[in-house]
């Protein structure tokens, strides 16, 4: 189970999706700076944000995917909480969609492929 809240704190909205299908993937967000000293030798800094970017994926119904569109529309930009639920655990991440517009394709007559990317961080 999928769950977004927003704006967080202070939560007014509660969007419920399935599962993301699988392959999604998670990146750390750095900054890799190379810099070259005067005698040739290269030295490499990397300075990480602590943000995370995550890609999300699924399969929804048209209706799922338009009150998601809606939701989004509503709450871009602003903070929200996503709660990822497993059978052992539950997996938090604050921070923003950043997808505009969010990536909505249809897949047969019913059946909407729905992808989005979030940075936030896990907590």
């Amino acid at each position: 189970m999928f769950r977004i809240e927003a704006p967080y704190p202070g939560v007014q909205e509660i969007m419920h999706l399935p599962n993301p299908l699988f392959g999604n993937s998670e990146n750390a967000n750095v900054d890799v700076f190379i810099k070259k000293a005067m005698d040739g030798t290269k030295q490499t800094h990397v300075k990480t944000t602590g943000t995370r970017t995550f890609n999300f994926s699924f399969n929804v119904t048209r209706t799922m995917a338009i009150q998601f569109r809606s939701f989004c529309e509503s709450w871009l930009h602003r903070t929200m909480r996503i709660r990822i639920f497993y059978p052992d655990n539950t997996t938090i991440i604050d921070g923003v969609i950043i997808d505009n517009p969010i990536s909505i394709t249809m897949d047969s007559r019913n059946n909407v492929t729905l992808q989005f990317s979030f940075e936030g961080v896990i907590k």
